[in-house]
């Protein structure tokens, strides 16, 4: 397992109680190195140890508070967004992977910055660095990719690894 995540379940516990703003992780890295499987051992960690844990593919649940929205379902939109916003460790997988339209940008920052003004734990997996995700998210880009900064401990780069998903024995 990367360095960078033993160190971080080592530290979460202790994090997630304290008042610092830098709770989160942030895996960055090449489609395949293995980032949605570390944070999801980062997620069953937190879960053993009693931790509400929403772990959520980003194009999956903007597919869902897009559909919501346009089934005039604002209140079920705003209900999704809450719990989000709420849930005691967020983990937000695969971060601008989608179109990154108006919408989409508008509802990054959203739901990051009102994690970040509840000081919650929120992890993210992408494969972009700051300065090209920060690109992808338009006019939010440089406040989104400002509060992820803020809002995690440390950054484990993977960039220099091979899809493991494509390695041939």
């Amino acid at each position: 397992m990367h360095k960078g995540v033993i160190n971080y379940l080592k530290l979460w516990p202790e994090l997630i109680k304290s008042e610092s703003d830098a709770k989160g992780f942030l895996l960055l890295g090449n489609p395949g190195v293995g980032k949605t499987m570390l944070a999801s051992i980062i997620a069953k960690d937190m879960l053993d140890k009693g931790v509400q844990v929403v772990f959520v593919s980003s194009a999956d649940l903007l597919a869902e508070l897009r559909d919501a929205q346009f089934r005039k379902n604002e209140s079920g939109m705003e209900a999704k967004i809450e719990t989000l916003a709420k849930a005691q460790a967020l983990i937000l997988d695969d971060v601008g992977k989608e179109k990154p339209t108006e919408w989409v940008q508008a509802m990054y920052y959203r739901l990051i910055d009102l994690r970040y003004r509840a000081n919650l734990l929120t992890g993210f997996t992408t494969n972009y660095y700051p300065k090209p995700l920060e690109e992808r998210l338009g006019d939010y880009g440089e406040a989104t990719v400002s509060r992820i900064l803020g809002m995690t401990v440390d950054h484990l780069l993977f960039a220099k690894d091979f899809d493991h998903r494509t390695k041939k024995d």
